[in-house]
């Protein structure tokens, strides 16, 4: 079961606190709101730095209509808009450094991060787009299947999206690794790769997708769709963070609501956006049709993650499995209220 956050960790101290004090006649209404005083004062002025990415997520469009910054500036609080990284790893490395505080990727992504010790909770998810990644084959590789992968050079990024993909579309096609030879590289080397030939194949996603089909004259072998993609995008914060400023971490998640329901009142803006970044116009028309949202973590998705991690694990990108439950918050509303 999803634990706690370490933030309510004050919380349950005042409690106890009330607690004692009434035993003794003290008064805690005193006590409840100099410390609710005290944590609005911590928030007051701070700036929230937000690692974004190259593509097209919730994020971009939050940042665009400026619905993260009116929701920090409601608490007293501004945004800083970091990158764009290229991937959820450099990303990551950048808050591992004190350079990012708030982020997000890709459940493949950040179960590699976490098996690495990075130090993060995930606080939301946006729900899987599996039909805006998969593998994207070369113009004169030979590859029209999952099973025409075998003997193939494969471009992936390395315990994130692309190898996550990769090992799908073997299972599907009933290859095993060792039938292909799986280069890793960052995204912007795997585009050259790809546009250049070195490699025969490429597993990318989001943006990366529009480019190797419409600039490099790729085709899409097969969609994270028809693979059985549970690849989401979680939203993540530096552990340290989450407990000293639960209230910015709560506004961030409100502006990324108001950005989804913006997306659903204005769909056809939305699509040019998402065309404007990269995706195909299908793909962006999809993209907007699947109604795309904000979930905060349940029991169920918490499950899908768990899921992920055993398959990396069982697959060998990571040593061992990832135990996820002490590393989401499931109450990050709440910490609004």
């Amino acid at each position: 079961m999803t634990k706690r956050l370490a933030w309510l960790a004050t919380s349950i101290a005042m409690l106890l606190a009330a607690t004692v004090l009434a035993a003794c006649g003290g008064d805690d209404s005193t006590d409840a709101t100099a410390a609710s005083a005290s944590s609005s004062a911590s928030s007051e002025g701070a700036t929230v730095k937000i690692g974004t990415l190259q593509g097209v997520t919730l994020a971009a469009v939050a940042r665009h209509i400026g619905s993260i910054d009116r929701a920090l500036a409601s608490v007293g609080a501004r945004a800083s808009y970091e990158g764009p990284f290229p991937a959820m790893v450099p990303a990551i490395e950048a808050m591992n450094a004190g350079d990012v505080d708030i982020t997000y990727g890709s459940i493949s992504a950040a179960i590699g991060a976490l098996a690495g010790n990075s130090d993060f909770k995930i606080f939301a998810i946006e729900p899987n787009q599996p039909e805006n990644e998969g593998i994207i084959a070369g113009r004169d590789s030979g590859i029209a299947t999952a099973a025409d992968l075998k003997g193939k050079k494969i471009a992936v990024n390395r315990a994130g999206t692309g190898e996550y993909l990769t090992l799908l579309a073997l299972d599907r096609a009933g290859l095993s690794r060792d039938d292909v030879e799986l280069v890793y590289l960052p995204p912007a080397d795997a585009a050259s790769a790809f546009g250049s030939g070195q490699v025969d194949a490429w597993a990318t996603w989001s943006s990366f997708t529009g480019l190797a089909q419409d600039k490099l004259g790729g085709r899409l072998v097969i969609s994270g769709g028809e693979l059985g993609s549970l690849n989401d995008t979680p939203y993540i914060v530096s552990s340290e963070f989450a407990e000293r400023h639960p209230a910015l971490v709560a506004a961030v998640y409100r502006g990324l609501q108001d950005a989804a329901a913006w997306i659903a009142a204005n769909p056809a803006e939305a699509a040019r956006l998402y065309a404007d970044a990269g995706l195909p116009d299908t793909v962006a028309r999809a993209q907007v049709d699947a109604a795309e949202r904000l979930e905060p973590i349940t029991p169920a998705i918490l499950a899908r993650f768990q899921q992920v991690a055993r398959y990396v694990a069982e697959r060998g990108v990571v040593p061992g499995e990832v135990d996820l439950s002490d590393r989401t918050i499931d109450d990050v509303e709440e910490a609004r209220r």
